[in-house]
């Protein structure tokens, strides 16, 4: 018998080449072995992807193995219990077109528009695409035609029902030009105090000193007293560096004078050489 733990990793029984070899009921000859494959024989097999195997795999029982070997394998086989088939992970997101994407899209922005209190017209066909025409929700555009969204028949109930109380609370259709003229005064006179407390308190957080900005201020002094001084110095260094080359330059020039001075006096050539100096008549120049 095959051995179970060889049997209950897969089908394939590693080995089974040995194991037929060494069983006891194995005939000896050659023509009961499992048949080894080759190349020149994958021609054979009916599809190109399947093919019989080398002899390095020649251990792995397939249905081209001999009857004995199949059969055993399909007795003694036990399959693993409680076999844990479950599939993790999401959905992959299906692909739409770019007409699926765009009625989409459509769909999910109607949507908002009737959560918003908005209602859409009915859809006028361009030449382009669909336009729609968004306008305001009120009693008139609501009875203009029965073929218009109405709001408040895709609101929840909660939030309608809020809606009405809050419409019949600020509603001016009971009221008189007397009640409606008050009710404007006193709203200009709230909103007129709101603009007055609001000037006071801007103008007592500018009035209150700023710690914070005192210590910017008093940094600025500083690092402009710094840059100051720096300038200072700097022109001070230049100064005192021209007034030290200007009477290095003024020795240099003293000394030169005074070689000049204390050096013998050259002698004045007199002669042929000296009329090929000057380029004139020595005698006539003589005294000049």
């Amino acid at each position: 018998m095959i051995s179970y733990l060889i049997l209950k990793e897969s089908l394939d029984c590693r080995r089974g080449r040995a194991l037929w070899l060494k069983s006891p009921g194995a005939p000896p000859t050659s023509s009961v072995t499992p048949p080894t494959s080759s190349s020149a024989r994958s021609v054979d097999s009916s599809d190109s992807g399947i093919y019989d195997l080398d002899d390095d795999y020649s251990f792995v029982i397939t249905e081209n193995s001999p009857p004995e070997l199949i059969k055993r394998v399909e007795a003694d086989f036990m399959p693993v219990e409680n076999l844990d088939l479950t599939i993790t992970g999401k959905q992959c997101p299906r692909l739409l077109s770019g007409y699926q994407k765009a009625r989409q899209e459509e769909q999910s922005i109607l949507e908002a528009l009737r959560e918003e209190g908005f209602i859409a017209t009915s859809r006028q066909k361009v030449a382009t695409g669909v336009a729609y025409e968004i306008i305001e929700a009120t009693p008139q555009t609501e009875s203009a035609g029965s073929n218009k969204f109405r709001p408040k028949d895709f609101l929840p109930e909660v939030t309608r029902q809020h809606l009405e109380s809050q419409r019949n609370k600020f509603s001016l259709r009971d009221k008189t030009e007397h009640d409606v003229s008050m009710k404007m005064h006193l709203a200009n006179e709230r909103r007129q105090a709101e603009l007055d407390s609001f000037k006071e308190k801007m103008a007592s957080l500018y009035k209150k000193d700023d710690p914070e900005a005192k210590r910017r201020q008093e940094l600025q002094s500083k690092l402009t007293q710094q840059n100051d001084a720096a300038l200072e110095k700097r022109e001070t260094h230049l100064k005192e560096l021209r007034d030290k080359l200007q009477a290095k330059n003024k020795k240099i020039q003293q000394v030169k004078l005074k070689k000049l001075i204390n050096k013998p006096p050259v002698p004045v050539p007199v002669g042929p050489t000296s009329r090929a100096l000057s380029g004139k008549d020595t005698y006539e120049n003589f005294f000049d």
